[in-house]
């Protein structure tokens, strides 16, 4: 946990404050950006859901239930929303609805991004061995094609890294 707690450190020291610039692939941002972080949960509160959540996940959770990670906060048409553990089970419905071929067992939205369709997914099916691993879940490609983080810690810790770029893109590009 220890990346984890020093990408939420991160945010909380250079993010939360007021909005500012942050810098895509070396060129400083047109929009200016900020993180909110909300308080955590009891842990009592895990039984909400009915999947096992991963671990990097419920420390999350605990210091912060959801987050508004590099949000532009004028337009609002770029940043990450992590949901809180009330608005999983309805924000999971509504997605299973208008994408009903997206999705299998296991699978569990945790967020969406600001100004288009891609989904923040959690695998949390311990059974599977993709248990625990974090996808972008694009509305046009195959689930193959979705980006892969090992897990919650690894996403978050390279998405407050670039500075809420999205990072996968440039990665998955050849």
């Amino acid at each position: 946990m220890k990346l984890l707690n020093e990408a939420l450190r991160k945010i909380e020291t250079l993010w939360s404050k007021e909005p500012k610039h942050a810098v895509h692939r070396g060129e400083k941002t047109f929009f200016q950006f900020r993180c909110i972080l909300n308080n955590g949960i009891s842990p009592d509160r895990f039984g909400d859901i009915d999947l096992q959540l991963p671990t990097e996940f419920k420390e999350f959770l605990l210091v912060s239930n959801g987050a508004d990670l590099f949000k532009d906060e004028e337009y609002g048409q770029w940043g990450a929303r992590i949901f809180s553990i009330d608005e999983l089970q309805s924000s999971n419905k509504y997605y299973r609805e208008l994408r009903p071929k997206d999705f299998t067992k296991g699978d569990l939205i945790i967020g969406e991004f600001y100004g288009d369709s891609d989904l923040l997914l959690l695998r949390c099916d311990p059974e599977s061995k993709d248990y625990g691993a974090v996808l972008i879940a694009l509305p046009f490609d195959n689930r193959s094609d979705w980006y892969c983080s090992a897990n919650f810690e690894n996403f978050i810790t390279d998405y407050v890294n670039s500075e809420g770029d999205k990072f996968w893109e440039i990665r998955t590009k050849t």
